[in-house]
């Protein structure tokens, strides 16, 4: 599938946070593109581009500030081991960018390619947007690395099918919104999984299971044994077609929303569980496969997360 990504981030990038993208480019990709932006308006102010054009063996680096480009960078403030083609069409690949007091330092493939000075204020910056010739997105982490790292542990690993760590923790009235199309096999599974700081430990399981027609909620405790499952509730997915689902969490429960509906509670088992919390993982089972289309953080304007079901419904933009 031919996709594009686009998120309103956790929280704005500070000076210690790093960005972690990865995805795969289309096998005839010309060109793709990653904004850092102040929103998804159309004509929001734009922080950061990095435009890679695969038919020129170019890299460009601009922004745009009040509707207007600046002078963009191709080689300017290049690492001395950076090379003209950093990506190849076709194939995976992962984007570091590091946020320091002045600059954006660049690499791909775990490789330093550059780095580009702000032109404006990083706190402007709300959201990430992916387009071009990709065909698929499975990471974007948002971390902080400094001056103490979150998550504790990094994970780099191809096993996950879709990664979003976040850099702070978790407040109560917090949710993430997920758009996503499942495909590949109609009786596969996927799997939204919280894990509890740098442990296997799942705070949260969220299993949709296709091939039974249920969704099953879970968590392990310390010895990493499931306890008693959960799956009441008619199954809320349809295979081959986009949903959307909003989890928030509240002050005692994950709460869950599909397509602007209620879906389920699910009571935290750990004390203190928003210190725990650092983002969650997606997994797929089966070959099944989950297109991931945006991954919004929104804050509801309430520890209970009052009429968080609103931000599930298709019709509603979040912006």
């Amino acid at each position: 599938m031919i996709t594009e990504f686009v998120g309103n981030l956790f929280c704005p990038p500070e000076p210690g946070h790093v960005f972690v993208i990865s995805g795969k480019t289309t096998d005839a990709a010309m060109r793709l593109d990653i904004d850092f932006l102040a929103s998804k308006d159309v004509d929001a102010n734009c922080l950061l581009q990095i435009s890679i054009h695969f038919h020129k063996d170019v890299v460009v680096r601009n922004s745009r500030i009040n509707n207007e480009w600046g002078e963009p960078e191709t080689s300017e403030n290049l690492d001395t081991v950076a090379g003209v083609r950093p990506l190849v069409e076709g194939q995976r690949f992962r984007l570091c960018i590091l946020v320091t007091e002045t600059n954006f330092m660049i690499a791909f493939n775990d490789t330093p390619f550059c780095t580009y000075a702000f032109r404006g204020e990083t706190s402007e910056i709300k959201t990430l947007r992916i387009t071009k010739d990709l065909q698929y997105v499975n990471q974007v982490d948002h971390r902080r690395c400094y001056p103490s790292p979150r998550p504790l542990v990094w994970l780099n690993d191809d096993y996950h099918s879709f990664s979003n760590d976040v850099p702070k923790k978790f407040m109560a009235g917090h949710a993430m919104v997920v758009k996503a199309i499942p495909f590949g096999n109609p009786k596969g599974r996927f799997t939204v999984t919280f894990f509890e700081n740098e442990t296997k430990k799942q705070a949260f399981h969220f299993n949709a299971r296709f091939d039974e027609m249920r969704v099953v909620r879970n968590s392990t405790n310390d010895k990493l044994v499931f306890r008693e499952e959960e799956s009441n509730g008619e199954f809320p997915f349809v295979f081959d077609q986009q949903f959307k689902m909003a989890i928030a969490l509240s002050l005692t429960h994950f709460l869950v929303a599909i397509d602007g509906k209620r879906f389920c509670t699910y009571k935290y088992r750990t004390q203190n569980q928003f210190e725990a919390l650092n983002g969650f993982k997606i997994f797929c089972l089966e070959q099944m496969r989950l297109e991931v289309a945006s991954i919004d953080h929104i804050y509801t304007g309430s520890p209970t997360c009052a009429e968080f079901e609103s931000f599930s419904n298709p019709d509603v933009e979040l912006f």
